[in-house]
Protein backbone atom coordinates (compact mmCIF):
# COMPACT_ATOMS: atom_id res chain seq x y z
CA UNK A 1 0.00 0.00 0.00
CA UNK A 2 0.98 3.66 -0.27
CA UNK A 3 2.60 5.42 2.86
CA UNK A 4 0.01 7.67 4.33
CA UNK A 5 2.43 9.48 6.36
CA UNK A 6 5.80 10.70 4.80
CA UNK A 7 8.42 13.06 7.49
CA UNK A 8 5.76 13.09 9.97
CA UNK A 9 2.85 14.55 7.46
CA UNK A 10 -0.45 13.34 7.15
CA UNK A 11 -0.79 12.35 3.32
CA UNK A 12 -4.93 12.80 2.57
CA UNK A 13 -4.40 11.63 -1.16
CA UNK A 14 -2.99 8.61 -0.42
CA UNK A 15 -6.10 7.87 2.45
CA UNK A 16 -8.75 7.09 -1.03
CA UNK A 17 -6.06 4.47 -2.55
CA UNK A 18 -5.78 2.75 0.65
CA UNK A 19 -8.98 2.16 1.39
CA UNK A 20 -9.57 1.56 -2.81
CA UNK A 21 -6.76 -1.28 -2.61
CA UNK A 22 -8.57 -3.13 0.75
CA UNK A 23 -10.13 -6.52 0.52
CA UNK A 24 -13.23 -5.35 1.92
CA UNK A 25 -16.10 -8.32 2.86
CA UNK A 26 -18.96 -6.16 1.94
CA UNK A 27 -21.45 -9.27 2.60
CA UNK A 28 -20.65 -10.05 6.18
CA UNK A 29 -21.48 -7.17 8.51
CA UNK A 30 -19.30 -8.59 11.13
CA UNK A 31 -15.78 -8.99 9.15
CA UNK A 32 -16.71 -6.10 7.31
CA UNK A 33 -16.68 -3.85 11.21
CA UNK A 34 -13.25 -5.54 12.06
CA UNK A 35 -11.93 -4.74 8.91
CA UNK A 36 -12.55 -0.89 9.17
CA UNK A 37 -11.58 -1.24 12.83
CA UNK A 38 -8.58 -3.20 11.86
CA UNK A 39 -8.01 -0.39 9.10
CA UNK A 40 -8.27 2.87 11.30
CA UNK A 41 -5.86 1.31 13.66
CA UNK A 42 -3.50 0.83 10.71
CA UNK A 43 -3.90 4.22 10.04
CA UNK A 44 -3.71 5.39 13.58
CA UNK A 45 -0.79 3.50 14.27
CA UNK A 46 1.19 5.09 10.71
CA UNK A 47 -0.63 9.00 12.11
CA UNK A 48 0.27 9.11 15.44
CA UNK A 49 3.54 6.76 15.85
CA UNK A 50 5.99 9.80 15.10
CA UNK A 51 8.20 8.59 18.09
CA UNK A 52 9.47 5.60 15.68
CA UNK A 53 9.80 7.95 12.94
CA UNK A 54 8.50 5.74 9.33
CA UNK A 55 6.34 3.71 11.80
CA UNK A 56 4.61 1.05 9.67
CA UNK A 57 2.31 -0.21 12.36
CA UNK A 58 2.18 -2.25 15.29
CA UNK A 59 2.21 0.80 17.72
CA UNK A 60 -0.48 2.91 18.58
CA UNK A 61 -3.31 0.75 18.81
CA UNK A 62 -1.43 -2.67 17.47
CA UNK A 63 -2.25 -1.71 13.46
CA UNK A 64 -0.60 -3.84 10.58
CA UNK A 65 1.14 -2.13 7.97
CA UNK A 66 4.35 -2.09 6.70
CA UNK A 67 8.14 -0.12 6.50
CA UNK A 68 11.07 -0.87 8.87
CA UNK A 69 10.20 1.96 11.10
CA UNK A 70 8.88 0.37 14.06
CA UNK A 71 10.00 -3.48 13.25
CA UNK A 72 13.24 -2.20 13.47
CA UNK A 73 13.53 0.92 16.21
CA UNK A 74 10.37 -0.56 18.01
CA UNK A 75 12.53 -3.63 19.51
CA UNK A 76 15.62 -1.64 21.25
CA UNK A 77 12.63 0.69 23.04
CA UNK A 78 10.67 -2.07 24.08
CA UNK A 79 12.22 -5.62 24.13
CA UNK A 80 9.77 -7.45 25.64
CA UNK A 81 6.50 -8.46 23.47
CA UNK A 82 3.65 -6.38 25.23
CA UNK A 83 0.09 -6.15 24.32
CA UNK A 84 -2.60 -4.20 26.53
CA UNK A 85 -6.12 -4.00 26.30
CA UNK A 86 -6.71 -0.36 28.37
CA UNK A 87 -10.30 0.05 29.92
CA UNK A 88 -10.59 3.63 27.62
CA UNK A 89 -9.31 5.99 25.65
CA UNK A 90 -6.57 8.35 27.40
CA UNK A 91 -8.96 11.32 27.26
CA UNK A 92 -11.80 8.83 29.23
CA UNK A 93 -12.17 7.30 32.37
CA UNK A 94 -12.46 3.30 33.20
CA UNK A 95 -15.95 2.88 35.18
CA UNK A 96 -16.23 0.72 37.97
CA UNK A 97 -19.40 -0.94 38.54
CA UNK A 98 -21.01 -1.64 42.09
CA UNK A 99 -22.74 -4.92 41.10
CA UNK A 100 -20.98 -6.92 38.29
CA UNK A 101 -23.98 -8.78 38.29
CA UNK A 102 -24.73 -6.65 35.12
CA UNK A 103 -22.46 -8.57 32.94
CA UNK A 104 -24.36 -12.10 33.73
CA UNK A 105 -20.91 -13.84 34.55
CA UNK A 106 -21.13 -17.69 34.65
CA UNK A 107 -20.71 -18.92 38.31
CA UNK A 108 -17.14 -18.95 39.44
CA UNK A 109 -15.70 -16.48 36.84
CA UNK A 110 -15.54 -13.69 39.73
CA UNK A 111 -15.84 -12.77 43.32
CA UNK A 112 -19.01 -11.24 42.45
CA UNK A 113 -19.85 -7.67 43.88
CA UNK A 114 -17.79 -4.42 42.41
CA UNK A 115 -15.46 -4.77 40.01
CA UNK A 116 -14.30 -2.80 36.69
CA UNK A 117 -16.57 -2.53 33.75
CA UNK A 118 -14.10 -3.23 30.93
CA UNK A 119 -12.68 -6.10 32.98
CA UNK A 120 -16.32 -7.45 33.39
CA UNK A 121 -16.55 -7.03 29.81
CA UNK A 122 -13.79 -8.66 28.52
CA UNK A 123 -14.38 -11.67 30.63
CA UNK A 124 -18.18 -11.70 29.72
CA UNK A 125 -17.24 -11.52 26.23
CA UNK A 126 -14.48 -14.46 26.04
CA UNK A 127 -17.24 -16.75 28.17
CA UNK A 128 -19.45 -16.49 25.93
CA UNK A 129 -16.62 -17.34 22.64
CA UNK A 130 -13.39 -18.44 23.89
CA UNK A 131 -11.82 -18.27 20.43
CA UNK A 132 -12.29 -14.99 19.81
CA UNK A 133 -9.41 -13.01 17.91
CA UNK A 134 -7.78 -9.77 18.95
CA UNK A 135 -9.87 -7.48 17.33
CA UNK A 136 -13.16 -9.92 17.58
CA UNK A 137 -12.39 -9.75 21.50
CA UNK A 138 -12.30 -5.88 21.52
CA UNK A 139 -15.47 -5.17 19.13
CA UNK A 140 -17.23 -7.54 21.84
CA UNK A 141 -15.90 -5.64 24.61
CA UNK A 142 -17.04 -2.16 23.17
CA UNK A 143 -20.43 -3.82 22.02
CA UNK A 144 -20.79 -5.02 25.60
CA UNK A 145 -20.02 -1.98 27.25
CA UNK A 146 -22.25 0.18 24.74
CA UNK A 147 -25.21 -2.33 25.69
CA UNK A 148 -24.57 -1.10 29.38
CA UNK A 149 -24.34 2.63 28.46
CA UNK A 150 -20.98 3.15 29.48
CA UNK A 151 -19.18 5.98 27.21
CA UNK A 152 -15.76 4.24 27.94
CA UNK A 153 -14.11 2.88 24.78
CA UNK A 154 -11.98 0.21 25.16
CA UNK A 155 -8.51 -0.16 23.62
CA UNK A 156 -5.85 -2.28 22.75
CA UNK A 157 -2.09 -1.51 21.86
CA UNK A 158 1.37 -3.44 21.48
CA UNK A 159 4.67 -3.11 21.62
CA UNK A 160 5.40 -5.38 18.49
CA UNK A 161 3.73 -5.11 15.55
CA UNK A 162 0.23 -7.50 16.11
CA UNK A 163 -1.55 -9.77 14.22
CA UNK A 164 -4.86 -8.58 15.34
CA UNK A 165 -7.09 -11.79 13.68
CA UNK A 166 -4.86 -14.50 15.44
CA UNK A 167 -6.94 -15.72 18.24
CA UNK A 168 -6.35 -14.33 22.17
CA UNK A 169 -5.10 -16.13 24.49
CA UNK A 170 -3.56 -15.26 28.36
Amino acid sequence: YQRRVHGGQFKPDALFSMFKSQKWDWNNKKKLQQQALKFGMQLAGDFLGGKFGKQGGGHGGGGGGGGSGFESQGGAEVPADVIMFSGCMDSQTSADVSNVSQFQLPPGTGPGGAGGACTNAMVSAMSQNPNLSYIALLDEMRKILEQKRFTQVPQLSSSKKLDLGQPFKL
